[in-house]
Formats: C-alpha cells, structure tokens, sequence
C-alpha cells in the first residue's frame, strides 16, 4: 500500500498511479527512493504540511470549509498538525501585524525581476543563479513557506524547520532543500489567498477549481484584486527585510 502524497490532504490517486511505468528508470528510482528514506522524510510524508506550511489558523478553517472539510483519513496526521501548526503561525502573524504593519504599508517596491517559464524547463535553476547575485533579493524556501510570519517568527519557525526538513525533494528531484534556498513566490501566494493551482496539489478533487488560477481566466475580479494585494504586500516584506529588488 503507498504512502500518502506529501501535498495532499484529500483521497487521490496514489503516486504510484501517477508514476511512469515499473520498467522506467524513473519509477526504480522512486520505488528506492521510498525504501531508503530516513525519519525526517517519512515523518514529512505522513504528517507534513505541504503547501499549506505556515498557514495561520483563520485561513486554514476558511481553506478546509472551501473543501467541506473533506479530509481522507490518510491524511489526518497531515490536518492535525497543520491545525496545530497554524495556531503558532497565528501567534506570530498578530505580533507581525502589530510590529510591522505601519512600515510594510510604508514600503515602496522596486521594479522586481521575474523568472517565467514552462514547468521543467530551468527556470528554478536560472532562479538560484540569478538569487547568488548580490544585486538581487530572493524570497526563501522560509519566506514563502511562512509568509505571513517570516518578519517575527523566523527564528522559531526555522529553528523547528531545520530539525524536521528533509535534505532533499526527495519524492520529486531530490534537489537540495534548505530553509535558505530561493524559492516561488507561489507557494506564499497559494497560503495568502488560496488563487492559486498549488492548492489543487493538497485538494486534488478540486484541482480543475484551483487550475482556473493558472491563467485567471474568467475568474471574479474581487479575487484578482485580492491576489494583487496579497502579492504586493508580499513583496512589500521582501522588500523591507532584504532592501533590494
């Protein structure tokens, strides 16, 4: 029987009915990627969060009632403790608010500089080449996985990140991960406002919903306003913290 997905929270196929044939070189490498992985990557299977990391409470009840709180109870461990979780992120992002909120309105962006392109095709390399550049700040696999806290609750969060982070993307490229590494802006965009086609990774059922937000095509404006929002407030944080574009 297959472990549940680590960005999934409802019933869905299982990887292995998403992986290439038993014959692939590919899905070898997957059947003993699964056999050989340590604590922290089991540990991030059966109950790591996923996209959801750093959730707040607020958004995380919002995001499950969207659902109809339809969890499989494979993945239970995975809403436990987000929703315990989320009360911490919580804490943190009311004391954000309260330290910060003046100086993050305050904040002018600079003209950003953004990297574009198909799924597979580099982009995420040409990201890590650009981010080594001084000239240039980079939102963080921490930043963009604790959006609405990384100003306060980073030294806590990233404290438990460390200890509990597997060493790599060890079920999709086993590239190096670290709470330092650039990272999508997305996956801070998926938590802030739900818009987002990640969110169809951690509600596969409702993937076509979140596919409407890869292009926003006929999506209602008041959520592209609240997208624009979210994504400048976002950047009004990188900004405040990094002082470079």
């Amino acid at each position: 029987m297959s472990s549940p997905h680590p960005l999934r929270m409802i019933h869905a196929p299982s990887v292995e009915a998403d992986a290439p044939p038993a014959a692939s070189p590919q899905a070898a490498s997957r059947r003993a990627s699964r056999k050989s992985v340590g604590w922290r990557e089991a540990f991030f299977r059966a109950a790591g969060p996923g996209v959801v990391t750093g959730i707040t409470m607020g958004a995380w009840l919002r995001l499950l009632a969207q659902n109809r709180f339809r969890i499989h109870p494979a993945y239970w461990p995975k809403a436990a403790f987000t929703t315990l979780a989320s009360g911490l992120s919580s804490t943190f992002a009311v004391a954000e608010k309260a330290i910060y909120g003046r100086r993050i309105a305050a904040t002018v962006v600079p003209p950003p500089l953004f990297v574009l392109g198909h799924w597979r095709s580099g982009t995420t390399h040409l990201h890590n080449l650009l981010a080594i550049d001084e000239r240039f700040g980079s939102p963080s696999f921490s930043e963009v996985t604790i959006p609405s806290t990384f100003l306060t609750g980073s030294p806590v969060l990233n404290t438990a990140a460390r200890f509990l982070l597997p060493a790599t993307r060890f079920e999709i490229d086993n590239v190096s991960l670290s709470i330092n590494a650039p990272s999508e802006e997305e996956f801070a965009l998926a938590q802030m406002t739900f818009h987002s086609p990640y969110m169809g990774w951690a509600f596969p059922e409702h993937a076509d919903y979140y596919g409407r937000y890869v292009n926003f095509r006929g999506v209602p404006e008041h959520e592209v306003a609240e997208w624009k929002a979210a994504f400048l407030t976002f950047l009004k944080k990188l900004t405040l913290r990094h002082h470079k574009p």
